[in-house]
């Protein structure tokens, strides 16, 4: 949610960079660091790392899902008032003949 609301132009490059480094490389930095930790440590990192994977793509997919019902909505809403627009055209030709 807040990438939506960053600022654009150069610190957009920037933030992609960070977003990309914090999205691939902290979690593997987290493995390789619980390896000198005891191993509950480790697989507790490693389990809630994999959560919140499949929570990230799941909340993905339900996003990409909402936006396009938004836009499907939206489709819709703008064919019928252009269907209205044209059936009032229509009766009014129809009424001055």
């Amino acid at each position: 949610m807040t990438q939506n609301l960053t600022q654009a132009g150069a610190d957009n490059a920037q933030m992609k960079s960070m977003n990309m480094m914090m999205k691939y490389v902290f979690p593997l930095s987290i493995l390789v660091i619980a390896r000198s930790y005891p191993a509950g440590l480790a697989i507790y990192w490693a389990g809630g790392q994999a959560i919140q994977i499949f929570l990230n793509i799941r909340m993905n997919k339900i996003r990409k899902e909402m936006r396009e019902k938004a836009e499907h909505d939206k489709l819709v809403a703008r064919a019928e008032k252009e269907l209205k627009r044209r059936l009032n055209a229509t009766s009014k030709l129809k009424g001055n003949r």
